[in-house]
């Protein structure tokens, strides 16, 4: 599994890293490498030219499967003809509308270019509301607006944020701005069209009126993962301790929801001898972790970080439901393997490397070693491992690094994760079904971040809280090694050399 989850990831970067996409027609080969794949020896120890036949094919996998799913991603896009022309569009909103001081921000689906019927149509676009956008829109609305498009792209500064790439991860093929018309229609509104993004505005809404003034945009992000409420103060301070993680709704927080689910099941299930006899407790807590994984990612609309944190949790459960002994290695490998052909532009993300190499990092610390601490003990050095083992990402995907980070998550995961999460999601919950209870929840919550607040802005304030550099891509080597010897087992020798392999990170300059 680890040699072909590895070729496969080769191949999936391969093609990202190439300036002009193939043809579609090598997509036919993928065919012949499944039935060569079939066909293979699967005993170790075949090597072709000095690696393993089976790396070889899924790196040709990978490639090929990353071209058709690129392919698919960027047709059939927008004709140059129609950029920076009036065009009357019909569709619908795909996402939940977020306002601002300067305009109305959300995805559409485009149905029809009722001006240009002949040409190809964006499968989906990001459009600006900038004038007297109504106040009422809602997910599932089917419109016809007047609005003008341009094909993606970004600026290409280093070290700064690749919109193009972003955008070409979520797959929007055109940005544009709604422009100010007659012929701006509400054709069809429907409570049955998209009804999770309904429901997620609907909470995000209940959210905004008792959720506090300066708090209710962060509450938003943990409930249904809505950040665009967050204020710019809030979002630095998050940044300059490193714990800005913890307003994504990604594998830390899954994996909370599914734990307690996991241990609530667990305890429960117990106290029936029937229920015992009939189903093993852990398979039922294993099972109770999955559904309660998925319903938090449905919550937050499955955004591509919790469709990969979703499909991590499963292949770990599935292991208990089936009720067989798998290394957590292995899990990892393939569940690797799974995001990739579900996603193969996963790895365009940071939130990809650093949630695999988290776990790594962990299971390569953790697993099979002697004397390991426990309680508190073992959940700082949790912290200062993922402190030192995410540096080199950290650096070259942000160029930034937070030095207070592993105090401050020290603190601030288990608040968010046992304290303040619990009470959002509860208080959403409540006020969902009409109880008003839910509005003092909600106000327990914004108290408990205004504790977080205080205590994040406190180490912010320390000097030398977070420094920034800008290291080139090629010190990543040495200090991905550096990191490997610094976290050996006690008693390798010369770990403390591991350090010296990180020079090259921490004073190369571009």
């Amino acid at each position: 599994m680890k040699t072909i989850a590895f070729g496969f990831l080769c191949g999936v970067l391969l093609l990202q890293g190439m300036q002009e996409l193939p043809a579609l027609l090598w997509c036919w080969l993928l065919p012949v490498g499944a039935v060569v794949m079939y066909f293979l020896p699967h005993q170790h120890g075949k090597y072709v030219r000095g690696l393993y036949a089976h790396g070889i094919v899924a790196a040709a996998a990978g490639f090929l499967w990353a071209l058709l799913f690129a392919h698919a991603h960027l047709m059939p896009g927008l004709d140059r003809s129609l950029e920076g022309s009036d065009l009357k569009l019909t569709g619908a909103i795909a996402s939940i509308p977020v306002k601002n001081e300067r305009a109305t921000r959300f995805l559409f689906d485009i149905n029809s270019i009722m001006d240009h019927p002949g040409l190809p149509v964006p499968k989906r676009v990001n459009l600006n509301w900038y004038e007297q956008a109504p106040n009422d829109l809602r997910p599932g609305q089917r419109w016809q607006l007047t609005a003008r498009l341009k094909r993606p792209w970004g600026f290409s500064n280093p070290g700064g944020f690749d919109y193009e790439a972003w955008l070409f991860r979520n797959g929007i093929q055109a940005t544009g701005y709604v422009r100010d018309s007659d012929s701006n229609v509400l054709l069809k509104h429907s409570r049955f069209a998209r009804p999770l993004a309904q429901i997620r505005q609907k909470i995000a809404d209940d959210i905004r009126l008792h959720g506090g003034e300066q708090n209710h945009g962060v509450l938003a992000a943990l409930t249904v993962g809505e950040r665009d409420a967050l204020e710019t103060r809030q979002w630095d301070l998050l940044l300059a301790t490193g714990t800005n993680h913890l307003l994504a709704i990604s594998g830390l927080h899954i994996g909370m929801i599914a734990g307690m689910a996991y241990f609530l099941i667990l305890q429960l299930w117990r106290l029936s001898a029937n229920l015992c006899l009939r189903y093993s407790a852990q398979r039922a807590a294993a099972i109770a972790a999955i559904l309660a994984g998925f319903l938090y990612a449905a919550l937050a609309g499955f955004s591509v970080p919790t469709q990969r944190a979703i499909i991590m949790l499963t292949v770990f459960m599935l292991a208990t439901v089936i009720g067989r002994t798998q290394r957590p290695a292995h899990s990892l490998w393939l569940a690797l393997l799974i995001v990739l052909v579900w996603d193969p532009l996963a790895v365009l993300s940071a939130g990809f490397w650093l949630s695999f190499v988290a776990v790594a990092i962990l299971l390569m610390v953790f697993t099979g070693r002697p004397h390991r601490p426990t309680g508190w003990r073992s959940w700082g050095r949790i912290q200062w491992i993922l402190a030192i083992g995410l540096i080199p990402l950290t650096l070259i995907f942000f160029s930034r690094v937070s030095l207070v980070m592993p105090v401050a998550n020290l603190v601030a995961v288990p608040w968010v994760g046992f304290v303040i999460l619990p009470l959002a999601l509860l208080g959403t919950v409540l006020l969902s079904i009409g109880l008003n209870a839910g509005e003092h929840i909600l106000a327990l919550a914004s108290h408990a971040l205004n504790v977080l607040w205080y205590f994040l802005d406190t180490l912010a304030m320390l000097p030398y809280a977070q420094w920034f550099h800008a290291p080139p891509l090629w010190t990543l080597l040495p200090a991905v090694l550096g990191v490997a010897l610094l976290l050996s087992p006690r008693g390798w020798p010369a770990r403390w050399l591991g350090w010296i392999l990180f020079i090259p990170l921490l004073n190369a300059r571009p």
